[in-house]
């Protein structure tokens, strides 16, 4: 199952419980955390101070990329960390190539708007107007489909909709539903930014890339962006990674660009989403009066292509990407021409976390560095485990790649950052965990603090299942549970189990949180891998977690 989601203020990244529990926020910049070391803001210069905050970061495995920082056509820093390319030991250099994925939303809104200046487009135009077999467009606006708030179907986190041609889209959605009436809320889409692609495309007559180079590359210099980066052959071109810590990198696959397309297909470098900033500085694409319009919030602080939010009483205007092997944000405070460009060839980072320690370094507000202490793998590996907060929400613990993982129930997982062995600050919501023993000395409770406030949450029942069309339950059903193996830690089993012709994965609990399915190389695994295919018969299923960083599954069928 692919995973393709954006890292935004206002993303849905926090843990958050179920309604009827508590809802776990962001703490404020100026917490104060014993096991962080504090920055004296007059210590230092600006960009020695960017140096630190980003040097802390890539040293802990938690950035690889580049960066800039431009105000007022003034280089604030400019810095590149790591390779591009592991395997041939090439470094990332400022004009390095990286996938932007969903900065590309900024790009289709910038070009929608220019549309409908140029009076070939309104805002008000109905979906129906392109879309008529569309049983819902009659209600969907185009300023629905800009601003998120459109309710059709979200490509985001449930992939069941074909995307290998328009007519294929266009044919799942006639039998969709709507989430909510249009206008009435707001949740991130994909899907809406296809749309508009696909009409950008009717309206001129033109690709979608063509369009864009003709409206937005070509006026702004903008020569090293494109699309389609699965095909791109260029020497500067960064591979993208799932890790880039330590002796753990691991190469991360690339979509093909009709899986992206105008919702996330651009690549690009720093100097040229620069150039981007620049254009909308000076108006050169839309005008001023429209720019204005793209910077006010519609709803859920999201306007016309971009985020808004506040900090030090300054607008920032802003958007992210994120999905397989690479991250990036593009943060702009237009007011004062402020431009700051992350572009990173790694998942496992928290881009968040760093812009807002750059915008605290460049607002003179306090920020913290990151300091973090070693544990062996046998250390992190007593740790993992399942806790309990109330009914509904279970927080997963899991080694790999040689660090800790906490992952809440139907939520992105974030790093665990060592403080002793057993405190770990969580750097995505600053906040931290403590595990804490019982008069036997096993851990059977985790204390998770956050915003002042301490939650305990009792030891839970750790059980790895299989579940599938090949199981006797189906994907419905609950999982055929598998027994830890007493002789060996970090195995599972189940025998003489019946299966169908089908297909199976593993997962913990019942729940998609912690899950793995196969690989392309036979009977290894990875974490949300593909399905795996199963012929009937009686089978002895073996899940082998001991090496956490290469787990493998055998299926032996009985004589």
């Amino acid at each position: 199952m692919k995973t393709y989601q954006d890292y935004t203020p206002n993303g849905g990244r926090d843990f958050i419980a179920p309604a009827t529990h508590i809802a776990f926020s962001k703490l404020a910049f100026g917490l104060v955390l014993i096991f962080f070391t504090k920055v004296g803001l007059a210590q230092s210069t600006t960009s020695q101070k960017l140096e630190q905050l980003i040097t802390a970061y890539h040293e802990l495995g938690l950035f690889n990329g580049s960066v800039l920082v431009v105000q007022k056509s003034q280089i604030l820093f400019n810095k590149s960390y790591g390779y591009r390319d592991f395997k041939a030991q090439t470094l990332a250099t400022e004009n390095t190539k990286y996938l932007a994925y969903s900065i590309t939303k900024s790009v289709t809104a910038t070009l929608i708007l220019k549309l409908v200046e140029d009076h070939k487009l309104s805002l008000q135009d109905k979906l129906s107007t392109f879309y008529p077999s569309l049983p819902f467009a009659d209600s969907i606006t185009i300023e629905h489909l800009l601003t998120h708030t459109s309710g059709i179907y979200a490509y985001n986190n449930d992939y069941s909709m074909p995307v290998e041609s328009e007519q294929a889209m266009i044919n799942f959605l006639k039998q969709s539903k709507l989430n909510f009436k249009p206008g009435t809320s707001w949740r991130y889409c994909n899907t809406g930014y296809y749309l508009l692609g696909f009409i950008i495309q009717k309206v001129t007559g033109m690709s979608y890339e063509k369009v864009v180079k003709n409206y937005i590359f070509t006026p702004l210099s903008m020569s090293e962006s494109g699309f389609d980066y699965k095909n791109l052959t260029d020497s500067l071109k960064s591979k993208g990674y799932k890790s880039t810590f330590k002796t753990y990198v691991k190469e991360a696959p690339l979509y093909d660009n009709k899986e992206l397309f105008s919702a996330g297909g651009m690549y690009t470098t720093l100097r040229d989403l620069y150039k981007f900033h620049q254009g909308m500085q000076s108006y050169k694409i839309i005008s001023q009066s429209t720019t204005e319009k793209a910077y006010t919030p519609y709803k859920n602080n999201y306007g016309h292509g971009w985020f808004i939010e506040t900090m030090a009483g300054r607008k920032l205007v802003s958007h992210s990407g994120g999905a397989s092997g690479f991250r990036s944000y593009l943060i702009r405070d237009p007011e004062n021409d402020l431009c700051i460009v992350l572009l990173c060839n790694s998942e496992e980072i928290d881009i968040v976390a760093i812009k807002k320690k750059i915008l605290a370094i460049l607002f003179n507000e306090p920020y913290w560095l990151p300091k973090q202490i070693n544990l062996s793998e046998k250390q992190l590996a007593n740790l993992e485990g399942a806790f309990q907060y109330g009914s509904e929400m279970t927080f997963y613990i899991q080694a790999g790649n040689g660090r800790l993982h906490i992952m809440p129930s139907r939520q992105p997982s974030a790093i665990l950052l060592p403080q002793t062995d057993s405190t770990f600050y969580i750097d995505k919501i600053d906040g931290k965990v403590e595990f804490k023993k019982n008069k036997l000395g096993e851990i059977d409770t985790l204390v998770l603090e956050q915003k002042g406030k301490k939650y305990i949450l009792p030891k839970a029942s750790f059980q790895w299942g299989i579940v599938g069309s090949a199981t006797p339950n189906g994907w419905a059903g609950a999982d055929i549970v598998l027994k830890a193996d007493i002789t060996q830690k970090g195995r599972w089993i189940v025998r003489n189990i019946l299966l169908k012709n089908g297909e199976i994965k593993f997962r913990v609990n019942n729940d998609w949180t912690l899950s793995y399915g196969g690989t392309d190389d036979q009977n290894k695994l990875e974490k949300g891998g593909q399905n795996i295919r199963v012929v009937a018969g009686s089978y002895d299923v073996i899940l082998d977690l001991i090496n956490v960083d290469k787990p493998t599954y055998r299926l032996e069928i009985r004589q």
